[in-house]
């Protein structure tokens, strides 16, 4: 479960797929996405399924390179 903001969006979360999302600042969505998994054991597994496919963008290796592209495009080489 987390918020709904477009980071997590960015990333390739998707509400129902792999993970559940509720806005910020709504505690009920939250407490409903809670209840829902703790009432749905084969939901609640799939989830799982579906998160730990998307395990390899999330890698320290590939989290660092991504870093640096981004900052190599933003900041001069000054070599």
């Amino acid at each position: 479960m987390i918020s709904n903001i477009q980071v997590f969006r960015d990333q390739g979360w998707v509400h129902g797929e792999n993970c559940l999302m509720q806005p910020i600042g709504n505690p009920a969505m939250l407490a409903h996405n809670i209840e829902y998994m703790l009432d749905h054991p084969r939901e609640r597994a799939r989830l799982g399924r579906a998160i730990g496919a998307m395990q390899d963008g999330y890698r320290y290796e590939k989290f660092c390179n991504r870093v640096r592209e981004l900052v190599a495009d933003v900041v001069p080489d000054k070599r």
